[in-house]
């Protein structure tokens, strides 16, 4: 049903309990359709985040890990580096790059959400991007990126998302309440 929706441009909603295998479907989802090599996916899990510059900082490493596989990548995220305000840096050890993103005004994250999602939109091929425990974005102290997120998202026409998430209530009420959002935006399993 998953892959169904994506191959008709329909973004998803995957809900479960904690620990019933939710990102291990996810992982196999779109390791399956990675093989699709006009298709790219990013797997995004924002548990461990407390705020937009966290979500940030996880978005474009998911992006900067998917493009190390490319040739070029080092131009194409300094590209992107640069409308985060943020800087690249390298690890000692093992050269394995990341993202150092300090956004401190609200103005700043909502501009660096954009530039992540222009960034995807100037990609040529199509991408499936997941957002493993989505729920975590209602505990954050700017209380807009629910709206940030479905701004950038309906201007993605080629790209197509699936937000899985553990807490059954929260992510219902994002995807099924009117007046949120994200208001039947995706199809909810």
């Amino acid at each position: 049903k998953i892959i169904s929706a994506f191959e008709n441009s329909r973004n998803v909603t995957l809900i479960s309990v904690r620990r019933f295998g939710k990102t291990v479907l996810l992982k196999h989802i779109l390791n399956t359709i990675s093989k699709n090599k006009s298709i790219r996916v990013l797997y995004v899990d924002i548990l461990p985040s407390k705020n937009i510059s966290d979500f940030v900082k996880i978005f474009s490493e998911a992006i900067i890990k998917d493009e190390k596989k490319n040739k070029g990548f080092l131009e194409k995220i300094s590209k992107l580096i640069s409308g985060l305000r943020g800087k690249l840096v390298f690890d000692d050890v093992s050269g394995i790059p990341s993202v150092e993103v300090s956004i401190e005004d609200e103005k700043i994250g909502e501009t660096s959400i954009q530039k992540i999602f222009e960034y995807l939109a100037e990609q040529k091929e199509k991408y499936i991007i997941a957002f493993d425990e989505f729920q975590q974005i209602v505990n954050y102290p700017e209380k807009n990126l629910e709206a940030i997120l479905r701004t950038q998202i309906q201007h993605q026409h080629k790209d197509n998302f699936i937000f899985s998430g553990s807490s059954k209530h929260t992510l219902v009420s994002m995807f099924s309440d009117y007046g949120k959002p994200f208001y039947q935006s995706t199809d909810i399993l």
